[in-house]
């Protein structure tokens, strides 16, 4: 997702987060889901104060763009780790 605008960031968290969360496949992950929800509104509100241009709040806007990212990633991996423990089975 590098080089994709946080627009298109938070919209694919979104995404995935209507996707996972209460999905009886993957209800171990439920943690990681809502940590990435929370990131996600998170990046929603910080867009939406950086629109004034003032540098902290641009600032801000990066730090939980790159939170959302750290979390969309250790749910991939929980995800990755769930599918692959499962098809052992």
């Amino acid at each position: 997702m590098r080089g994709r605008s946080a627009f298109a960031k938070l919209d694919q968290a979104r995404f995935v987060v209507s996707k996972m969360k209460d999905n009886a496949n993957f209800a171990d992950l439920a943690d990681r889901v809502t940590e990435l929800e929370t990131a996600a509104d998170t990046l929603d509100n910080a867009i939406t104060m950086a629109r004034s241009g003032d540098h902290e709040l641009v600032g801000l806007k990066q730090i939980a763009e790159d939170v959302l990212m750290v979390a969309m990633a250790k749910l991939c991996d929980s995800i990755n780790g769930e599918a692959a423990g499962k098809s052992k089975l």
